[in-house]
């Protein structure tokens, strides 16, 4: 399935699945530890993160700040929110 990228103040017109998009605990634990790191940079270094991750509409990236990771979901810059269990991975570093 083809990646999109799409603007974080599109996000609130996604539909997501209660699906959990990863099959492994050590994955789902790797994938909250890079979203507490992504929110630790983005609150002391305004860093912005990839977030890959699932709608039912596709797959999409978006590159953004985040500001709280809960057990539940993301919130990234402006309030806008990602429900943790579609999210398949965290780049917080690269050649963005």
């Amino acid at each position: 399935m083809k990646t999109t990228i799409i603007p974080k103040e599109e996000i609130n017109q996604l539909h997501f699945s209660n699906k959990e998009v990863l099959e492994s605990s050590e994955m789902k634990t790797i994938r909250f530890n890079q979203l507490k790191q992504g929110e630790a940079l983005g609150n002391t270094y305004k860093h912005k993160v990839k977030i890959f991750f699932q709608s039912i509409e596709g797959s999409w990236m978006v590159y953004a700040t985040v500001w709280l990771a809960t057990e539940t979901h993301v919130q990234l810059k402006g309030g806008i929110l990602i429900p943790i269990k579609v999210i398949e991975e965290v780049a917080l570093f690269g050649n963005f």
